[in-house]
């Protein structure tokens, strides 16, 4: 168990700062910028001197918020419009879970010894072989597709997977067991490519600029409980001995899967290309997740004409941005 912090140490002098901590809780623009050419290379200082701005002017709209010094800020995020974020950020890593990504991932070796399957261990092997490729080409589609589209779509095709597994193990034979494996392997490749990598992505990016880390810590303790929970009850779903379900669990997670796509429907904004200044003003002005793209890129189109976004205060003291025009 040594051996995985170990790499992590290894490798823990190259990372860099994180540029936003440095402007906003050390007011370091010279820190920042360093911290963003470590990544983009120096002969990328321009780009890096305009994302320093672009940070800057998102700690801007929201740093009236710090100002409160009675303020607790784990409260703030179950109010006004930073409940609907916070219910973003709770949702989209929580729905890897409720997904099957446990039963998938944690107890596949265990389901296949029960239905009487020898080598498991290569059919895991084969299971996160087939993973890891297709997280490493989500890098492609998260950027060039998007997160909303890829997270919505994959969110339907696990949910369809899913009931296809329960199904086949409703009168349960060897080539329906060969069929679930396949299954299971195209289930896991479309996880790694949507839901996977995009859970934690959404959680960061709705989040506020200055409840961001509240956010985080929220959700990171939230979805471990749902991991426990499911990673408790899932050998007693499918042991003969108990729940008996063994396959049929899958009618369970497809249900749980449905209910996810519909809360991503109606829930998780497009929030690619975005600054998080954007993010914050399509919250304000309650554009609805399914037009952020299109909301957005009607902003832009204004603020090149020379009415962009305009500041305002709340009567909670914090300055907003916002447009004066009605979407």
């Amino acid at each position: 168990m040594f051996f995985f912090p170990s790499l992590v140490l290894i490798f823990f002098p190259w990372f860099p700062e994180s540029p936003y901590f440095l402007l906003k809780h050390k007011n370091d623009k010279d820190g920042a910028l360093n911290a963003l050419l470590r990544l983009y290379g120096p002969s990328n200082r321009q780009l890096a001197e305009m994302q320093v701005a672009k940070m800057e002017s998102a700690l801007q709209s929201t740093e009236a918020l710090n100002h409160s010094e009675n303020r607790f800020n784990y409260i703030q995020l179950f109010k006004g419009k930073n409940l609907q974020r916070t219910i973003v950020a709770f949702t989209a890593p929580a729905s890897q879970v409720l997904s099957g990504i446990i039963f998938v991932v944690g107890y596949l070796p265990y389901f296949l010894t029960l239905v009487g399957f020898d080598e498991v261990f290569n059919w895991n092997m084969y299971l996160f072989t087939i993973s890891l490729s297709a997280n490493l080409f989500s890098f492609w589609t998260v950027e060039r597709v998007g997160r909303r589209k890829v997270t919505i779509y994959g969110l339907f095709i696990l949910m369809v997977v899913m009931f296809i597994i329960g199904g086949l193990n409703v009168q349960p034979s060897q080539p329906k067991y060969m069929a679930t494996i396949g299954l299971i392997y195209v289930w896991a490749a479309v996880f790694q490519l949507s839901i996977g990598p995009l859970g934690y992505t959404l959680a960061s990016e709705v989040a506020t600029a200055s409840l961001r880390a509240e956010t985080q810590a929220v959700v990171t303790v939230s979805n471990a409980l749902f991991g426990w929970t499911f990673s408790f009850s899932v050998p007693y779903m499918i042991n003969p001995d108990a729940g008996n379900l063994g396959g049929k669990v899958g009618f369970l997670f497809g249900g749980l899967g449905l209910f996810c796509t519909l809360l991503g429907f109606f829930l998780f904004p497009e929030t690619k290309g975005m600054t998080f200044a954007e993010i914050d003003w399509a919250y304000l002005n309650d554009i609805k997740p399914w037009r952020f793209s299109e909301a957005i890129a009607e902003q832009r189109l204004a603020e090149r004409a020379g009415n962009g976004f305009s500041k305002r205060t709340s009567r909670d003291g914090a300055v907003h941005v916002e447009d004066g025009r009605k979407l």
